[in-house]
């Protein structure tokens, strides 16, 4: 049977020498190894923390509606905003874009939002790690939209850090109003 450490006490000076610059030198390729990997996994860690840092709402449309309440016609858009980040935001700002033909031309009317008893007031603070998620309102005068048919709905939503939200809406639903 071959013994390594009798082999090794018999071998030549120079072979001894080449043994144990090989052993060494593949512990410390282990330890490099080891040390690359352990680099790799940081930053990975500090890339997921500083995504975690950089303030994003997500934010998701759920359904909308139109009502006639007397002279004005009312927008509802319910929406479900998330703050998956460490940083606190807010809904800053909301607006209605409703595109329609005019001469051939396409126009657009954009509408501020205005809140009412039932849906969330904007500004609406959203803390980190939460959600919220409500109606925001449209109301406009039914003159503006007199004839006209309106083509397109694009609901514009800005948060704190002025990052802004475009979501085209394909089908508004009619509300009877009871009269």
């Amino acid at each position: 049977m071959f013994d390594p450490v009798d082999w090794f006490l018999t071998a030549e000076a120079a072979v001894q020498i080449s043994t144990i610059a090989l052993c060494l030198s593949l512990v410390t390729t282990g330890l490099s190894i080891g040390g690359f990997i352990t680099a790799v996994r940081s930053l990975n860690a500090t890339r997921r923390q500083e995504k975690r840092r950089k303030p994003q709402i997500i934010l998701t449309y759920l359904s909308s509606s139109r009502g006639d309440t007397g002279p004005t016609t009312e927008y509802l858009f319910r929406i479900r905003a998330q703050n998956p980040t460490e940083s606190n935001n807010a809904l800053t700002a909301a607006e209605l874009e409703i595109r329609y033909l005019l001469s051939g031309e396409l126009v657009s009317l954009r509408i501020a939002s205005s809140p009412t008893e039932n849906s969330l007031a904007i500004p609406a603070p959203i803390t980190a790690g939460s959600s919220i998620e409500g109606e925001v309102c449209f109301p406009m005068a039914k003159e503006l939209l007199d004839g006209r048919r309106p083509r397109e709905y694009v609901l514009h939503l800005t948060d704190t850090f002025d990052n802004s939200t475009v979501i085209p809406v394909e089908i508004v639903y009619e509300l009877r109003s009871a009269e």
